[in-house]
């Protein structure tokens, strides 16, 4: 019509007024790009693989998030051995790290002796997953063998990861934590924190508009239940473990509820120009929005001379 045009995609229906429309090309690159006000483009929310059953997702995490998609995002189904092998060249690059960690754990006596740290991390995985973001590979992996209708919430989540990753880098994001070659886990573990906990704050929006309330989670116990549901095969794992990889989704999402009762979710893009130094800050927000209230860096002196030759240092790192 002269005052709008509608367009059905893969069953979405996309409405668009003549001063949001720039260009309308033909052929095999058809495709109608509009601004963005407070809908989402056409452009925002194609895939070039798209079956169109992830689209309404990718406009609802969008819309959400206030952020407009730079590129389509590049999905693909995966089994369950595809991506055990895709997290498992993930590990590799850690594998160094994660065995002095494990002999450091196990020293300290939160790790029994008997436990395998990385084969733990390994095999619980991929049989929880429904989908993963592959931030190396820039691309979303859905699970072939969990239910279309049960996809949803966790897909929301991953999407807003490739939305991170397009405007934030989140590969660079989290090498920043570990400057000059030092480790530091406590900064990392805040930076994820940020990330799980603005995914998290997205798929409990996008939960929210699911006509079946039944299967929205709006707050830390909802949100405590879905991912201890998830990561059931973790239930006789070590304390201190599960409580680790649960710290990113549940205090990162009760931080990002702290953070919205002073700002709008647009501000979220602040947290990675300026993002919590540590996980005190990210349990205590009030250090970090309020009255800042940094880690101080302690440096450990070199022992070597007084050790001997027969000690070398096996690891370094900074825990919260």
């Amino acid at each position: 019509t002269d005052k709008y045009v509608k367009m059905d995609f893969h069953g979405v229906e996309l409405t668009f007024y003549p001063e949001e429309i720039k260009e309308i090309k033909g052929g095999d690159e058809t495709i109608l790009q509009a601004t963005a006000s407070d809908k989402v483009s056409a452009k925002d929310i194609i895939s070039p693989n798209a079956s169109g059953k992830l689209d309404p997702i990718l406009k609802a995490v969008s819309h959400i998030r206030k952020l407009d998609f730079k590129n389509p995002v590049q999905y693909e189904k995966t089994t369950k051995p595809e991506i055990k092998k895709l997290i498992s060249k993930n590990l590799e690059t850690h594998h160094s790290a994660m065995k002095a960690e494990e002999k450091l754990f196990k020293k300290l006596g939160v790790f029994p002796a008997y436990v395998d740290y990385e084969g733990l991390i390994l095999n619980a995985i991929p049989q929880e997953v429904a989908g993963y973001y592959s931030p190396d590979d820039k691309k979303l992996f859905i699970a072939d063998w969990v239910a279309e209708g049960e996809q949803g919430m966790v897909l929301a989540h991953e999407i807003c990861h490739a939305l991170q990753d397009q405007h934030f880098n989140l590969n660079i994001f989290q090498k920043k934590a570990s400057s000059g070659g030092y480790m530091n886990s406590d900064s990392t573990l805040a930076r994820t924190a940020v990330v799980e906990g603005e995914a998290s704050e997205v798929m409990a929006g996008y939960s929210a508009q699911l006509k079946d309330s039944g299967t929205g989670v709006s707050d830390e116990s909802g949100l405590a239940k879905s991912f201890a549901s998830g990561y059931s095969s973790l239930s006789s794992a070590p304390p201190f473990l599960l409580e680790a990889m649960l710290f990113p989704y549940l205090q990162g999402f009760s931080f990002l509820k702290e953070v919205r009762l002073k700002h709008p979710i647009e501000w979220n893009s602040n947290l990675y120009s300026d993002p919590p130094e540590s996980s005190e800050q990210i349990m205590h927000p009030e250090k970090y929005l309020t009255r800042r209230d940094g880690p101080v860096a302690v440096k450990f002196p070199d022992l070597s001379d007084i050790l001997g030759q027969a000690w070398q240092k096996a690891h370094e790192d900074t825990l919260g």
